[in-house]
């Protein structure tokens, strides 16, 4: 059993812990609902999934920071 999180390669690119999946491999997907909308003058807009971990700083770099607007 391994534990990714997929934040790593999709918000950052970070494929270092990519894993080879094999026919007859499961994923599971927990559910949550930590999510924060965040809007205005960042670079990308959107919802994201926070863990009770992440700072503020974490959750700007998810946006790609605050662009000139």
């Amino acid at each position: 059993i391994s534990e990714y999180d997929l934040y790593d390669f999709l918000i950052f690119g970070d494929r270092t812990s990519d894993a080879n999946l094999k026919n007859g491999d499961t994923i599971r997907v927990k559910s949550t609902s930590k999510f924060v909308d965040i809007s205005g003058s960042v670079h990308r807009p959107m919802t994201y999934e926070y863990k009770n971990n992440d700072t503020y700083d974490d959750l700007l770099e998810f946006s790609l920071g605050i662009n000139r607007d």
